[in-house]
């Protein structure tokens, strides 16, 4: 599987997740979409981080670690 593959985004692959994010108060709206997109416990381990000002006007930002078997 090929990362252009949106599959590949999703568990298991997906084993790490940081996020940015611009305002705290959306926090448990971010909790609910993360919950609903990987749907499998255990989800992904993953670090939220609050920050000022994102590029282009946007809201969050994900940083994705993915890893793929070697079959």
């Amino acid at each position: 599987m090929h990362p252009s593959d949106p599959e590949f985004w999703r568990k298991p692959h997906v084993v790490a997740v940081t996020a940015y994010i611009d305002d705290m108060a959306n926090f448990d709206r971010f909790n609910d979409i993360y919950r609903e997109y990987f749907k499998t416990e255990p989800l992904p381990t993953r670090s939220t981080v609050a920050v000022k000002q994102l590029a282009r006007g946007a809201h969050l930002e994900l940083t994705m670690t993915a890893v793929r078997s070697r079959k």
